[in-house]
């Protein structure tokens, strides 16, 4: 796995490459990949990591996975304006 830094946005992106064809690999992928969803910590990352999966997928014609990805993708930034509402409101 390798963290893709963006200059100046502080974002890092994971990367995970694999061979195509090896279904263990892609196996391997993604877990990797949960891994660090189920670490992230902050909903922004949640969300990036949720969108590149969702990425994996359609570029290797997983259309049905690729979809349910991008949809709850969509659903985490009201997640997020939520925990922050949340935490701001317990001060």
């Amino acid at each position: 796995m390798a963290t893709v830094a963006h200059a100046g946005d502080g974002n890092c992106t994971p990367m995970v490459v694999f061979d195509e064809g090896d279904t263990e690999a892609e196996r391997r992928a993604s877990a990797a990949f949960g891994a660090v969803a189920a670490e992230a910590k902050s909903p922004p990352v949640l969300t990036n990591v949720t969108l590149n999966v969702a990425d994996l997928h359609r570029q290797i014609g997983r259309w049905r996975e690729a979809y349910e990805h991008y949809q709850a993708a969509s659903v985490l930034p009201k997640l997020q304006l939520s925990v922050s509402l949340q935490l701001r409101l317990a001060r």
